[in-house]
């Protein structure tokens, strides 16, 4: 979950100075929806939203409303988890047609889904490092925001390929609340053999694979509040590995080398970023800010952690060393959120989720925040991606008019494939590697 920053936190923004006052609280309802649904479902509301600062427009309002009613499905429960949802019918393998995609305002063209080209006016980032102190100053960073005038979206309907890829091999870890709350699943990479690995009361969230694919991290409030757990692949041997704080632990992220771990906490009064060795031992923190630090993903190298922080007011993307040093910024927004960054298997690129025209979508850049490349495009929330082991698909979850589903599509957006069809909610896909 995600990843996601919503009433100041799953699921906020404009060029004129005109339209700024008009557009700068929808921008920050709409985000803090996001980081509102990891909240909501590890039953920590309290801890780690807050509420907006003033009253959104009309167009705020129905946003928020049409999501946080696509996110309840019914009365959220206060920390036991979601109502139960009727028994839905099992996952059609990826052989159904999309939707049309929605054609943009003329005031805010996209490129083409299944063309992406890079984000006209992008500047290059800023390499610079700098000390990850609260309050430091870093340097300009590229901007995810098309200019008018770029090519609009495609408006034909995107046919889903009878089968998948070649590339489109091994299990990919998901979670949704089909049987009633939400629980973590499994899934072949087409979309077939669904499995589900947990059963409990309470939510189980944000998987994450193991680099051997033995393992299952993921976050779960079943002990009352939101602890890193990890079991087998196959669901068995669940431990505990946080524990002692009764605030929110979340997000786990594997090294390279499936030594150590790092997540989300708020243990120290706001979200910052940690790590810990693979057995729960050995916790050190990363990040020092007055403002939250979450979604950590490791470099394949090691070396680094990319995140996504509110340090500027707006959701942006950094990387800083594997020890906390070296604070360096990748996306600089001043009109959109980035967030959910995730690594390609070469360290090359990472793709990510953005909003500039008010709908989130997958984009990627290069490793260095260079060569902004947009994905997705349309008026659906597109959110939270994930690589394939090989590099040449991503997968991400799409919300719908009424739920959301899982899809896969090219690491340059072209053969878009929907995974999951069902009435449940179904988010937080990872692919396994290998």
């Amino acid at each position: 979950m995600p990843s996601w920053k919503g009433t100041e936190s799953a699921l906020t923004g404009l060029e004129s100075a005109a339209k700024a006052a008009k557009w700068e609280e929808m921008l920050r309802v709409r985000n803090k929806l996001s980081l509102l649904l990891i909240c909501l479902l590890v039953g920590s509301v309290a801890v780690a939203c807050g509420s907006p600062k003033a009253t959104p427009n009309a167009k705020a309002t129905e946003l928020a409303a049409n999501t946080l009613a696509t996110l309840q499905a019914g009365a959220l429960p206060t920390v036991t988890g979601l109502p139960t949802t009727p028994e839905p019918s099992a996952p059609a393998p990826g052989t159904t047609t999309l939707p049309p995609t929605s054609v943009p305002s003329p005031t805010s063209p996209l490129p083409s889904a299944e063309t992406p080209t890079a984000a006209p006016g992008t500047a290059p980032a800023a390499t610079a490092t700098q000390p990850a102190a609260p309050g430091a100053t870093l340097p300009a960073a590229a901007s995810a925001t098309p200019e008018a005038g770029a090519t609009p979206a495609s408006t034909e309907t995107a046919a889903v390929p009878t089968s998948p890829p070649a590339s489109a091999r091994g299990q990919i870890a998901f979670v949704s609340d089909r049987d009633g709350n939400m629980e973590i699943y499994r899934m072949s990479a087409d979309g077939s053999g669904v499995t589900r690995l947990t059963d409990n009361p309470f939510d189980d969230l944000l998987p994450a694979w193991s680099p051997d694919g033995t393992r299952i991290a993921f976050a779960s409030d079943r002990d009352g509040n939101a602890e890193i757990y990890v079991m087998n692949a196959d669901g068995s041997g669940v431990t505990r590995l946080t524990q002692g704080f009764p605030g929110t632990d979340s997000a786990p992220a594997w090294s390279p080398d499936g030594t150590r771990l790092a997540f989300m906490s708020d243990r120290d009064g706001n979200l910052e970023l940690y790590t810990m060795n693979a057995d729960g031992s050995g916790v050190t923190r990363l990040t020092n800010d007055l403002e939250d630090d979450y979604d950590p993903a490791w470099s394949p190298d090691g070396t680094r952690i990319a995140f996504a922080s509110y340090r500027t007011g707006y959701a942006e993307i950094y990387v800083v060393n594997a020890d906390g040093s070296g604070l360096t910024r990748l996306t600089d927004d001043a009109i959109a959120d980035n967030e959910h960054p995730t690594w390609s298997p070469d360290g090359s690129r990472i793709a990510f989720t953005a909003d500039p025209d008010f709908a989130f979508n997958i984009w990627a850049m290069n490793a260095d925040g260079t060569n902004v490349t947009q994905l997705t495009s349309g008026d659906d929330e597109d959110m939270a991606p994930a690589w394939s082991p090989d590099g040449t698909r991503i997968v991400f979850v799409r919300q719908l008019e009424a739920n959301t589903e899982i899809f896969s599509m090219g690491a340059d957006g072209s053969g878009l494939t929907r995974l999951t069809d069902n009435p449940a909610q179904d988010n937080y896909p990872g692919w396994s590697p290998q």
